[in-house]
């Protein structure tokens, strides 16, 4: 996403949802959804901006986490995703949700994760993938 597409969005996207990625089959499947397009609602967007410091260009690591990063099940309904970026020192989360009621998909947490806290994650809950690295 384009750095001023987000800004527009985050300035006047109030009670809209844009569509941000598309989900790979295996886990829109896992999750029940009727489409494989990831959507951002503008409340969660602007407290991602504010809490989090997602950007415009934090989008490739939202997209890199989903498709070579590790997947567990923590959630109802939920899949968290875990994923070290090669140009930044930290873990990062990312987590989707496919509300019965909607069958839609949705990312509900973007941030970044220390190690200690991911591992935690990973013992406890069921691994649905683990992580791939980019060719």
């Amino acid at each position: 996403m384009l750095e001023r597409d987000w800004l527009g969005f985050l300035k006047q996207g109030a009670g809209k949802e844009i569509a941000i990625a598309h989900v790979a089959a295996g886990y829109v499947e896992f999750l029940g959804a009727e489409s494989n397009k990831l959507y951002l609602h503008h409340d969660y967007a602007r407290k991602a901006a504010e809490k989090h410091g997602l950007t415009g260009e934090s989008f490739n690591m939202i997209w890199d986490a989903m498709e070579y990063g590790t997947a567990i099940s923590d959630r109802p309904n939920h899949v968290t995703f875990f994923y070290r970026p090669w140009y930044i020192d930290r873990w990062i989360q990312v987590s989707i949700k496919c509300p019965a009621d909607s069958k839609r998909l949705y990312l509900v947490t973007f941030h970044r994760v220390n190690a200690r806290k991911m591992v935690n994650k990973l013992e406890k809950f069921a691994v649905i993938s683990k992580e791939k690295r980019a060719e």
